[in-house]
């Protein structure tokens, strides 16, 4: 697991205002599994970027890949910190 997967989870748990993220895995899909619908992914983006310093997501730069497990949305986020 990264080093930004256990943020991205609690940010997740925030934003689904959950007492407890351990069913929250990697392979967790966010549509599938959590029900994130397409404004409350926007939402996920918000409260990522309040937790993750100089993180600023590009909407026109996004592919469904990018965030179909919190994994990859890990690997994403993981990017956007190694590009600043």
């Amino acid at each position: 697991m990264s080093q930004t997967t256990p943020k991205i989870i609690s940010c997740l748990g925030e934003l689904l205002e959950l007492e407890k993220t351990d069913h929250i895995k990697p392979e967790t899909r966010l549509a599938e599994d959590l029900d994130l619908d397409s404004s409350l992914f926007i939402e996920l983006l918000m409260v990522i970027e309040d937790h993750f310093e100089g993180i600023v997501f590009d909407p026109e730069n996004l592919k469904q890949d990018d965030f179909s497990t919190v994994a990859s949305l890990s690997g994403y986020v993981e990017s956007l910190i190694a590009a600043n």
